[in-house]
């Protein structure tokens, strides 16, 4: 039984990590990547997490502004979402409904932006964890950093 690397997402061996850093989670080859690389996959992984959070806290709030600010691509455009998101709408219970009739320009950057379905009405408010940024698109960015990588990994990549 191996251990799970927290940027590529894949179960690994033990001799895939190093002998530092057990909580890290990072094995070899993606604690070979760029340090700014490793970053943006763990902050698109925190910025879905927050999502499915009860509550977006003030702390989250603040990174995400850093976020913002840091990275000038679609990342920090959903990040300034998730920012405004936690400041209009802290609590998950009924936000999409409360986005969907009070902030409709929000509800509407953020359908663009692919972090909920368009499908998505105050009535499938049940159904949200399904229909929100999922596992399938942070896999395919992880996939695409992993072919910029280059030919080594394409291991890695198909089990992705």
């Amino acid at each position: 039984m191996g251990r799970y690397c927290v940027i590529c997402g894949l179960e690994r061996p033990n001799e895939a990590f190093s002998g530092r850093g057990h909580g890290i989670g990072i094995c070899k080859k993606c604690d070979k990547m760029p340090k700014s690389a490793r970053q943006r996959i763990m902050d698109e992984d925190f910025m879905a997490q927050a999502l499915e959070q009860k509550n977006i806290s003030e702390k989250n709030v603040a990174y995400f502004n850093e976020m913002r600010l840091r990275y000038p691509d679609s990342l920090g455009e959903r990040a300034a979402v998730m920012a405004e998101l936690g400041s209009v709408h802290p609590r998950k219970r009924k936000r999409y409904g409360f986005l969907y009739h009070n902030r409709r320009e929000l509800f509407d950057r953020m359908v663009r932006l692919n972090m909920i379905d368009e499908r998505m009405t105050p009535e499938m408010e049940d159904a949200e964890e399904e229909l929100i940024m999922g596992k399938n698109m942070r896999q395919k960015e992880r996939s695409e950093i992993m072919e910029s990588r280059g030919d080594d990994h394409k291991e890695d990549i198909s089990t992705l």
